[in-house]
């Protein structure tokens, strides 16, 4: 495949260009609405082109892709579609996620959690779960609700298929990582794909009525109001019984393992960790720390690595002889 045209122009297409082009197309193909997609001249094709217009260039899933330039379907059919785009027409773009094992996994930053039903609960509000086949020989589902720092919602995944909002600055889809980007380097969610064991969940700050969530790279926080709550940094939790719900609150109360049917285990670092933990450059010493606390790596989350954590708001959890705050 040639890197230039006829016309000199190279197929490596500017980021704003990018951008521009899924924005204005829903951040889903055209045509069917599927997020993971790659960007399409249409008229005239790339070997034409002079330049990346991004008025004459689509968003088009791979599956589409393929049948326009088969020759199934028409140019026609593109441009059409690009001026009524379906996930403007349904205010949606989506997915889904491939979860075919028996016991799906969902990693929250550096934490591994394996097979418990119900991983957040607010009030009555189930927020995030790993639900059990629904019929014989039928996957496990992951499901979940994710909201920004202000309380608004931003991505939804129901029995594994994902719904994202067209309303959002941007979602970037590249290989296996959704992002979602508030503003210009302002990352309000991104999760990676793990088929077919399940998600990783690397960065999300969010808050739903009286419960704050924070994950990053380096651990998860469960907060409640008075900022009281828990810190997990490379854990592996595990569920033994039909029903477990790791963290409710309700009231502003944060409690661990919120009923009595099952068995709730920590176990220490897992012995291995996701392909997209592994190639995460490391975080310089006097960098600012991806917690979040506005301090440097070096005097914050580094400082607590083999220690107990840095005296703090709200109050301290021990579990199994873990401390966490």
């Amino acid at each position: 495949m040639n890197e230039v045209n006829i016309h000199g122009l190279s197929r490596h297409i500017p980021e704003s260009v990018k951008r521009q082009i899924r924005q204005e197309c829903g951040f889903g193909c055209v045509i069917c609405g599927l997020a993971i997609a790659t960007y399409e001249h249409i008229d005239p094709p790339f070997n034409n082109a002079k330049e990346h217009d991004p008025s004459k260039m689509a968003y088009l899933c791979g599956s589409c892709h393929h049948r326009v330039t088969n020759g199934l379907w028409s140019k026609q059919k593109v441009i059409e579609a690009r001026l009524d785009p379906w996930c403007i027409r349904y205010h949606r773009c989506h997915d889904s996620f491939d979860i075919s094992v028996p016991q799906p996994v969902i990693w929250l930053g550096l934490n591994e959690i394996i097979n418990i039903n119900k991983i957040l609960r607010v009030d009555d509000h189930v927020i995030l779960s790993i639900d059990p086949p629904e019929q014989p020989g039928a996957p496990y589902s992951i499901s979940g609700e994710f909201y920004d720092d202000s309380g608004s919602l931003l991505f939804i995944i129901d029995k594994n298929e994902w719904i994202g909002s067209i309303d959002h600055w941007d979602i970037e889809t590249v290989g296996r990582t959704i992002t979602i980007r508030k503003g210009p380097g302002k990352i309000a969610l991104r999760i990676t794909a793990l088929p077919p064991n399940g998600i990783g969940i690397e960065r999300v700050d969010m808050f739903y009525q009286h419960t704050r969530v924070i994950v990053n790279e380096y651990q998860a926080q469960f907060l409640t109001a008075d900022q009281g709550g828990v810190t997990l940094r490379g854990r592996r939790v595990v569920g033994y019984g039909p029903s477990i719900v790791l963290f409710t609150t309700h009231k502003a109360l944060l409690t661990i393992a919120g009923n009595d049917n099952g068995d709730l285990v920590f176990e220490g670092p897992p012995n291995s960790l996701p392909e997209f933990v592994k190639t995460r450059a490391p975080i310089g010493r006097n960098s600012k720390c991806p917690c979040g606390s506005g301090l440097k790596f070096k005097r914050c989350c580094e400082a607590r690595r083999d220690g107990p954590p840095l005296p703090g708001k709200g109050p301290m959890w021990t579990i199994e002889g873990i401390p966490f705050r």
